[in-house]
């Protein structure tokens, strides 16, 4: 089996999703939050409420602990019923939750990524806190904002390069070695479960088309009906946390 997961899944477990009522981009406008340029942007005209949102985004995700359904898929990996999950969540719940073969189509926030060698680095739990901690404090304007967040972010360890967390913004390219292995995966799998994920973010809404068209049984959870629900063999618009554990044995 392999296993689809979206934002929904994080959900439950306190991490807004993007799109869904309360969501981040309700109060945080997605053309200026969820791109490069639009960064620029606020951080030239607005660099508090940048400031605000980092801070803001990344206590959300410290604080979120796996909810069932990330230690179900967890358990079942263990136990060998489930070969992989591919997830477009850029969070650590999967792999607290025991997961242990990830595909992370949008990359991983607690990786940091060379803007001169593009090599990759991890960046643990611990260090984000203190970082946060250091910006939690600051009231200023955009130069020192920058001094800061070059200040702070560790420095590339193979070639002592500025970094970025490695995730993919609206209008960045997803890493190419990431898609063709979940493709490679989809093509193969014999069942795939779908867990919290609207269907509307391409292109890695194509991983669960592949997997029908190759003939695996598609298993959907979802809280509401998605473009998923009409290719899905079943469709339970149920909460993660109740059903993927029943689903999985767990």
């Amino acid at each position: 089996m392999l296993v689809f997961t979206g934002a929904g899944i994080s959900a439950e477990s306190g991490i807004p999703t993007f799109r869904g009522q309360g969501g981040i981009w309700e109060k945080y406008e997605p053309e200026s939050f969820g791109t490069l340029p639009g960064l620029g942007m606020v951080w030239l005209t607005q660099p508090q409420r940048l400031l605000e949102f980092i801070v803001e985004a990344m206590q959300t995700f410290l604080r979120a602990a796996p909810n069932p359904a990330h230690l179900a898929i967890g358990e079942a990996e263990r136990k060998g019923s489930v070969r992989a999950i591919v997830t477009q969540n850029i969070d650590d719940l999967h792999e607290r939750g025991g997961s242990r073969t990830l595909y992370k189509l949008h990359g991983d926030l607690y990786t940091l990524r060379c803007l001169r060698c593009d090599g990759r680095a991890k960046f643990d739990r611990s260090s984000v806190q203190a970082i946060l901690n250091q910006l939690d404090q600051m009231r200023v304007g955009r130069l020192a904002l920058l001094r800061k967040l070059w200040e702070i972010l560790p420095r590339c360890p193979s070639c002592e390069g500025h970094t970025r967390p490695d995730v993919v913004f609206f209008g960045e390219s997803l890493p190419e070695t990431v898609l063709a292995a979940a493709q490679e995966e989809a093509a193969k799998c014999d069942a795939l479960l779908i867990v919290g994920t609207s269907g509307v973010v391409y292109p890695a809404a194509l991983i669960p088309q592949m997997a029908a068209r190759s003939g695996a049984l598609i298993v959907e959870v979802n809280n509401e009906e998605t473009p998923y629900t009409q290719i899905s063999n079943y469709s339970f618009l149920r909460k993660a946390g109740e059903i993927v554990p029943k689903l999985l044995g767990m």
